[in-house]
């Protein structure tokens, strides 16, 4: 009778375990729900080389030019969220890489000294960039901030509810 346990609903236990697993993942690693529920808002922006990803694949070298944007509710908290970040990379102990504390398009941010990449990190606004390194955070903020899509009727139909398929997860806090 293997896998009979999954037409079995979920006992009162399961269904607090399912719902407290998140928050307590991120307690092991130290961050809090509240944190991370307060300073986010759910958006993510991941944009990739294509050609960094084939290297990776035929194991020939590591991701180039990747860069993640997290959309944030509130500065202050972006903020606070992403120095517990880099305070949760410097207390790795002797083998931590060195955190570096730079200004990255006229904001202040930090730079991992991770040996081959070397990557970024700042808050622009609400937003929360993580590049793979310093140019590619700089050139990010450029665009964003510069002639981009964003005023044209292409951009908006990118931001459309619809215009991509992907999967959601309505997260509640």
């Amino acid at each position: 009778f293997q896998g009979i346990s999954e037409f079995i609903p979920p006992s009162n236990f399961q269904a607090k375990m399912a719902v407290m697993s998140p928050p307590m993942m991120l307690a092991g690693i130290g961050l809090d729900w509240t944190m991370l529920s307060g300073a986010l808002d759910g958006h993510v922006l991941l944009g990739i080389s294509l050609n960094g990803v084939s290297k990776v694949l035929q194991q020939q070298g590591g991701l180039e030019q990747a860069v993640l944007v997290l959309g944030g509710k509130d500065e202050a908290k972006a903020d606070r969220l992403l120095s517990t970040l880099v305070e949760m990379i410097k207390k790795q102990g002797a083998g931590a890489p060195p955190v570096e504390q730079v200004t990255i398009g006229g904001q202040p941010g930090y730079v991992i000294k991770a040996g081959e990449i070397n990557p970024a990190a700042v808050r622009v606004g609400k937003a929360i960039i993580m590049a793979t390194s310093l140019a590619d955070a700089e050139r990010t903020i450029a665009v964003s901030t510069g002639a981009n899509l964003s005023t044209t009727p292409a951009g908006r139909v990118l931001d459309e509810h619809d215009a991509f398929v992907s999967q959601t997860v309505d997260v509640k806090d």
